[in-house]
């Protein structure tokens, strides 16, 4: 009523009537055209605004339609790569050894493997050659997540050639000798010569276990082993060298260690994922963390140690999004 009041006021003025006694006909008449006049103007107002209205209310839902279309087609293509990677972890999976494996070399093992993604680039590789004799990889390889499972892929297949050539006799079962053949293995069938586009190769260790003569020979391309015993750790240093990428000489050596394994001797062996974790405070896990925990946890069983490993990790990465695949192996060899 206020507005309407306030209308008719700005009208009255316009035509100078101030009070009743200043009506006459011909203001009444006039007051009366510019009333029509401001109704029309409303009434056009009006219908734009609801016009405009209507537009862009259509707009919208065609925008809105678009766009959960656009979506829909997301969500459709987000599962079908999910569905495939999780195919691929499936495999992955399934190339990877049972730890039922060692049962007749080890007295106590614990394998912790977790992937950073659905799929990683780490892999362990367990093979029985003989009665008396066993062949261990832990391999961490470039990268993580799909392009680190290809690799791991590769180094399945490089793999089973290795554990022929040795039953063929035409490879000594040498870790040394097996890191080098990886490594011109995956230089060769990747091209990988010092103006190679792809760079790619891991890092890892390979244990070679024979219970008849208690004897165990292990070389690393920047992977060490950890040896616990009697309360002592012992370091088996690796080579500063990794495996395959460009920078590696196709003639690279690698150095062998022959380590007599005594009653309660436990053997580690780590890829960096776990160590090189940061936590909440932005400060790592670190390697010495690790070397505490094995020496601390010794005499428990590797299930035990297992529990305790992961959930100290756990605790110490908190919110913090895991960074690298993780692979933690502990052996007890009868």
């Amino acid at each position: 009523m206020m507005k309407v009041n306030r209308l008719l006021s700005r009208q009255l003025k316009k035509v100078n009537i101030t009070s009743v006694e200043d009506i006459t006909e011909e203001s009444f008449q006039k007051l009366l055209k510019l009333v029509n006049q401001s109704y029309s103007t409303y009434e056009e107002d009006k219908n734009l605004y609801e016009s405009t209205a209507e537009l862009v209310s259509s707009e919208f839902q065609d925008l809105t339609k678009d766009l959960r279309k656009k979506v829909n087609e997301l969500e459709k293509i987000n599962n079908t790569l999910r569905d495939s990677i999780e195919y691929a972890s499936l495999m992955q999976q399934a190339i990877l050894p049972s730890p039922n494996t060692l049962k007749n070399f080890c007295s106590d093992n614990f394998i912790c493997w977790i992937p950073k993604d659905i799929v990683g680039g780490d892999i362990y590789l367990i093979n029985t050659l003989d009665q008396d004799s066993i062949l261990i990889m832990v391999i961490d390889g470039a990268g993580h997540g799909v392009s680190g499972a290809f690799l791991t892929m590769l180094v399945k297949a490089i793999e089973e050639q290795v554990i022929a050539k040795i039953k063929n006799k035409a490879l000594k079962p040498s870790p040394a000798l097996i890191l080098e053949y990886f490594n011109l293995s995956i230089k060769m069938m990747l091209q990988q010569d010092k103006g190679s586009k792809s760079n790619s190769g891991f890092d890892g260790g390979v244990l070679y276990y024979n219970k008849k003569t208690n004897v165990c020979k292990y070389a690393g391309a920047k992977t060490p082993l950890y040896i616990v015993h009697n309360n002592q750790l012992k370091i088996i240093k690796s080579d500063r060298k990794s495996v395959g990428y460009v920078r590696t000489s196709l003639s690279q050596k690698y150095t062998e260690y022959d380590i007599k394994i005594q009653k309660d001797t436990k053997l580690y062996i780590t890829t960096d994922g776990m160590p090189d974790q940061e936590g909440a405070n932005n400060s790592r896990y670190g390697i010495e963390k690790f070397k505490k925990f094995i020496l601390k946890h010794q005499h428990l069983s590797f299930s035990k140690q297992y529990e305790d490993l992961k959930k100290s990790f756990m605790l110490f990465k908190g919110d913090t999004q895991q960074s690298d695949d993780i692979t933690v192996m502990g052996l007890s060899f009868q």
